[in-house]
């Protein structure tokens, strides 16, 4: 097997090649402010480290991205159901 090619990125470049976000909630919530293709996501997925933080960590960092991160881009819930989008005639 052999090694991945070097990309010359530092642990903290490296996310970001992926629109990748980490850190306390106003450091992301700068960075997603920064982020140029955030118009254009769609389902934007955020997720923690249940194994790395300790336990009232783990419970607190849903609550935080949902109240810190999540609205503060400009993102709002859907208050209707999604339509079924129409078939192309495939």
């Amino acid at each position: 097997m052999s090694e991945p090619p070097e990309t010359g990125l530092d642990a903290r470049q490296a996310p970001r090649r992926s629109h990748s976000f980490h850190g306390a909630p106003e450091e992301i919530v700068a960075a997603l402010r920064r982020e140029r293709v955030l118009p254009v996501a769609t389902d934007p997925i955020t997720q923690f480290d249940p194994a790395v933080p300790d336990r009232d960590a783990a419970i607190r960092a849903p609550e935080l991205i949902a109240t810190d991160v999540a609205p503060a881009p400009g993102r709002q819930p859907a208050t209707e159901p999604a339509t079924e989008p129409e078939h192309a005639g495939v």
